[in-house]
């Protein structure tokens, strides 16, 4: 099974609404763990460093440091990744 799943759940009344989870954590949390970062890229298909910096509007060295967990993943990129998740990467972002 994928550490990403969309699950179907109650979100702030609204029964249609879609629930990103990643290893069974819900992803509307605040945080976002360098192995939650690295299995969101591998999910989106992006495969280098190079390519999330450009896919997420960041430098290539603050993906370095998200994937080793040496910086946090701010809540910003956090809410970013997860609308990539659910409605995809726009073709001219890649």
């Amino acid at each position: 099974m994928l550490p990403w799943a969309v699950d179907r759940d109650v979100v702030h009344g609204d029964a249609n609404a879609e629930v990103v989870t990643i290893a069974g954590n819900d992803l509307m949390a605040k945080t976002m763990t360098a192995k939650q970062f690295t299995a969101a890229l591998e999910e989106m298909g992006i495969t280098s460093h190079t390519a999330a910096a450009a896919v997420l509007g960041i430098s290539r060295r603050s993906v370095i440091r998200y994937v080793y967990g040496t910086q946090d993943v701010p809540e910003s990129v956090r809410r970013l990744i997860v609308m990539l998740i659910k409605h995809g990467i726009p073709k001219e972002w890649m």
